[in-house]
């Protein structure tokens, strides 16, 4: 996390250049993010969600997000019969 940034994505590939870290690395992901929603249940996006202009690598390049108080919808009123 702390060095400069080289690349503009992260890729396993496939085929002979598959990365035999792969499995390592989305297990590792899966943890990371259970243990954020665990940690964090109040995640709130805060902000639009600016996407890789990509067809090959797909996710967010930036997602803006908060804890804190969860914000309240109002309540909808029981429908009448």
């Amino acid at each position: 996390m702390t060095r400069e940034h080289t690349a503009d994505h992260l890729a396993f590939s496939s085929g002979i250049h598959y990365c035999v870290g792969q499995p390592l690395a989305q297990l590792e992901a899966t943890i990371a993010l259970q243990t954020l929603a665990e940690r964090a249940p109040t995640l709130q996006r805060t902000g639009p969600t600016r996407r890789r202009n990509s067809n090959t690598i797909r996710g967010p390049i930036h997602l803006p997000v908060r804890t804190g108080t969860p914000v309240r919808r109002a309540a909808t009123p029981p429908a009448h019969r």
